[in-house]
């Protein structure tokens, strides 16, 4: 079924958006089941910020991390966030950074510095993640610190502490000295020891890691340009391929969506799209057997069909190639649906909450570009 969002948008009053004395950090209950919302913020601004929506209360903290530590400004372009006990991991792609806070208040918690253009962070096991990357040709192996606590921020946040040369134990390079095959590694999905590697701009491989060696065991060529990936109840990966954009040197095609088996990495069905088209960031819900993805309106597809309908329009007034819905995530307690609007990339971007059914539950108000979600 197809449902037209009704654009209501809380009151100011509502919110938690307030001026701020960023000399006075704020003691913020944030230990509620709830969501976290990366906003990317400007290139080169230094306008990302992170909020926190309470799923009980209805209620939304905004601009998290410099309230809970007294600094306005903290990093440029956020990417994403992974939460491992109790430690909210912020992936900051311009600022070539990896901010660590206490998901129950906000606070600095610690930082892994020194990365060239990181992107997404997954955990293998306990102790060990992979940092994907945009240019360095390299996915870091971290081993991240134990937290770090301090009474306030200033000093804390600078450059001058931990870098990545003290927790980073090793790389996997991912270079092949091709003219456009640079592998820049994006998101990550993991099945028993492996991990495979959408490898997006300017290419169309999946690369497969053995997380036991950490080692690059082979490459799946897909699509051009996958940016997303998950795998399903059947032991079957999902990836969607944007097929690049007008005037891009290494491709302009339609887009995909393609599944493949896993036991022999044989394609097992393709979706395309037109040429003009749009699809990103490919989601699935907590027993895997539902896809979900955008394509300026919100899509979803039975994994046993090829076959996706338009399940949420988008009714933003802003129109144009990558415009209507911006990012989306789907709750894995009970497959709600949350999704982004980030308007005209400029102004602070809205999130519509909606039951796996499509009915509306809520709307709130975000920072800048809402390109991620992270579920507590």
């Amino acid at each position: 079924m197809t449902r037209s969002i009704l654009f209501t948008l809380l009151s100011l009053s509502l919110l938690s958006c307030m001026d701020q004395n960023w000399n006075d950090p704020e003691d913020l209950d944030l230990n509620y089941s709830g969501v976290y919302i990366v906003n990317s913020g400007n290139f080169q601004s230094s306008t990302a910020s992170l909020d926190y929506y309470d799923k009980e209360k209805k209620v939304v903290y905004n601009n998290v991390i410099s309230r809970a530590n007294g600094i306005q400004n903290w990093g440029d372009v956020a990417q994403s966030m992974v939460i491992k006990d109790g430690i909210g991991y912020v992936v900051i792609n311009n600022s070539g950074k990896i901010m660590m806070i206490d998901t129950n208040n906000a606070k600095y918690a610690g930082k892994i510095g020194g990365l060239q253009s990181p992107r997404y962070m997954h955990f293998i096991n306990d102790s060990t993640a992979y940092v994907s990357d945009l240019y360095g040709r390299n996915i870091n192996i971290v081993n991240p610190p134990e937290p770090l606590y301090v009474d306030h921020a200033d000093s804390a946040f600078s450059d001058s502490t931990l870098n990545t040369s003290d927790v980073n134990t090793g790389l996997i390079s991912v270079n092949n000295q091709g003219p456009f095959f640079q592998h820049s590694t994006e998101k990550m999905v993991q099945w028993g020891h492996l991990v495979f590697v959408a490898c997006w701009m300017r290419d169309n491989q999946i690369l497969v890691i053995d997380s036991n060696t950490d080692q690059v065991l082979d490459s799946i060529t897909v699509a051009a340009q996958p940016n997303s990936l998950q795998i399903d109840k059947y032991n079957k990966l999902w990836v969607l391929c944007d097929g690049g954009y007008e005037g891009n040197p290494f491709a302009y095609e339609n887009p995909k969506l393609i599944s493949i088996n896993l036991h022999d990495y044989t394609t097992a069905g393709t979706y395309e799209f037109g040429l003009e088209e749009n699809p990103q960031e490919l989601c699935i819900n907590n027993t895997r057997d539902m896809l979900y993805y955008l394509n300026s309106d919100l899509y979803k597809m039975s994994v046993n069909s090829l076959t996706p309908s338009k399940f949420i329009t988008s009714g933003s007034k802003y129109s144009g190639y990558g415009r209507g819905f911006y990012g989306l995530a789907i709750d894995p307690s009970n497959n709600d649906i949350y999704i982004s609007d980030a308007l005209d990339n400029a102004q602070p971007g809205y999130v519509y909450r909606f039951t796996s059914n499509a009915i509306p539950v809520d709307t709130f108000k975000v920072g800048v570009n809402p390109v991620g979600f992270c579920f507590k």
